[in-house]
């Protein structure tokens, strides 16, 4: 059984719109459409209420309300019909406001009746055609396929005829009605009150036009919450995939449109806390922009980079070609908001005749604390850097002490481990010995086991452990030639004092560790001669 393809995220674009321009006392027209449009997806989307109906007395009342030019209307008398008569309605306006005319051509839309069947027949007068893809209000796509399915959900079985000159729309007929989603009803009488609350608030027939936009305003913030909300939480996220997801899908209708891509990442991104569903929406309404925008043909360009000073994503989008189209700013309004109030970024906009620019941010959350924390983290391996954006990205873990004696783990062995195998190590290792007085935690016969291996030159992965490091370090701390053979020649003798006394206690303080570490390897090659 055929079912709609659009779902209420398709709305999403043009709430963003709605939202934005009801921030402008000049943008009330704009945001009034953008809401018709989403009110007219409701109407065709949500589950039917049937009823008994006056085919005659329901188109009158659209010939009435669309009060245009290039539609005339025929209206005849026929029987009584069963049907959603507000979702009629809707696909009614679909086919008038969407028709493609050429010049001096025409609409007539004429209400007839073939063997008991009541028939809106349109039918064009000079050249012009339905699209295969309808466009409310410019704003939510709609394929006459999703049309015809809701069609005969309204009328209980009736159907569109395409014609030589037109179509009919059957009110009457035999075809199963299709299921319908219970998706679009949470959205139904919100965006209805919203809709009708701007449309007096626009038209100067609100006694109160701020009031009026406040609850449109409010109902649009409650909606998209509810969009938000139907996605997956934030989570750790790759932003170069999911841009080259979106891309990928987006190539065949940009190629057939012209349009050639480039991307370029100059500093891998790592996975940061975003909003999935809302950075795929972004990037995936940038490119349906930039579709809409050049209607020549050109190029969009994207590049991606990671600032790891000011802990952002950074993004730079560039659309040119001969003629740059920008319409109505849905799709633009969706990234904006996506990048600016979902993920706290930027998101700033240039545009000429035949070019734009979008550049936008998102904030690297995670690593920020972690700048917090441990200070110079990144400079760690790259598996402890994932662990600790694991331990601090805000989803579930292993326990925080399991993961961070891992990563302590690893370092003390990435650390010691290619130095203590070679020389200055090994020949230093001779001269060094358990002290008259050893300090508290240490163990002589555990520093005679690390200094034996070390003088062989065959360090075994156990002296890289807590205590067996901090015996080592202790003996290797004296000057800069002696700390410098175990990397730690960025440390002063009190730094490696502290460090081993640390790595002594108990409970070990393992950020305390990795703060002085990462001291030590901030300002030390990561990958030593050896």
């Amino acid at each position: 059984m055929p079912r709609m393809t659009i779902t209420p995220e398709d709305m999403e674009p043009a709430l963003s719109e709605a939202l934005l321009r009801l921030r402008d006392p000049g943008g009330l027209a704009e945001a009034h459409a953008a809401l018709r449009a989403c009110r007219s997806l409701c109407e065709l989307a949500r589950i039917p209420l049937y009823e008994e109906y006056d085919p005659h007395g329901l188109l009158a009342g659209l010939s009435r309300e669309v009060q245009t030019g290039h539609c005339t209307f025929d209206l005849a008398r026929v029987g009584m019909c069963a049907g959603d008569t507000a979702q009629i309605l809707a696909a009614l306006r679909v086919f008038v406001e969407d028709a493609v005319l050429e010049s001096d051509a025409s609409l007539a839309a004429a209400l007839v009746e073939e063997g008991q069947v009541p028939i809106i027949r349109f039918e064009f007068d000079g050249p012009g055609r339905f699209p295969h893809e309808f466009a409310l209000k410019d704003r939510i796509p709609l394929s006459l396929e999703d049309v015809e399915i809701r069609w005969t959900a309204a009328t209980r079985g009736g159907r569109i005829d395409k014609t030589s000159h037109g179509a009919d729309l059957r009110l009457k007929g035999v075809r199963v009605v299709p299921e319908t989603s219970e998706g679009f009803m949470q959205f139904v009488e919100p965006i209805r009150e919203a809709e009708r609350h701007l449309r007096l608030a626009a038209g100067g027939a609100s006694d109160d036009v701020y009031s009026s936009v406040d609850v449109a305003r409010n109902a649009v913030l409650n909606a998209l919450a509810a969009l938000d909300g139907c996605g997956r939480a934030p989570a750790p996220t790759n932003v170069a995939a999911v841009w080259q997801e979106v891309q990928d899908a987006a190539a065949p209708v940009l190629q057939e449109k012209a349009i050639a891509m480039e991307s370029h990442v100059e500093r891998q991104p790592p996975p940061i806390v975003a909003h999935r569903l809302r950075l795929q929406s972004a990037f995936s309404n940038i490119l349906r922009h930039a579709a809409a925008a050049l209607p020549n043909g050109g190029t969009v360009s994207c590049v991606l980079d990671y600032n790891a000073k000011t802990r952002t994503t950074e993004m730079l989008f560039s659309l040119e070609g001969s003629r740059y189209v920008p319409g109505p700013g849905h799709y633009v309004a969706s990234a904006r908001r996506s990048f600016t109030e979902i993920h706290s970024g930027t998101f700033d906009a240039s545009q000429d005749a035949t070019s734009a620019a979008f550049s936008a941010t998102v904030p690297d959350v995670v690593g920020s604390r972690l700048d917090g924390w441990i200070p110079g983290w990144d400079a760690l391996s790259e598996r402890s850097c994932q662990m600790l954006r694991l331990l601090k990205g805000g989803g579930p873990t292993p326990p925080e002490d399991f993961l961070l004696g891992g990563i302590l783990e690893e370092e003390l062995e990435r650390l010691l481990l290619p130095r203590l195998s070679v020389a200055p190590a090994t020949t230093m290792a001779h001269d060094l010995g358990p002290q008259a007085s050893p300090p508290k935690g240490s163990s002589p016969e555990r520093l005679e086991k690390a200094l034996g291996q070390i003088r062989k030159g065959k360090p075994k992965k156990e002296i890289c452990k807590a205590s067996y490091a901090a015996e080592i370090f202790w003996a290797f701390r004296s000057d800069a030639r002696h700390r410098g053979a175990v990397g730690l020649d960025a440390l002063d003798k009190a730094a490696v004092k502290a460090l081993s006394t640390l790595l002594w206690g108990s409970p070990l303080d393992v950020p305390a560790v990795l703060r002085i570490l990462t001291r030590a390897q901030c300002d030390t090659d990561r990958n030593p001669s050896v």
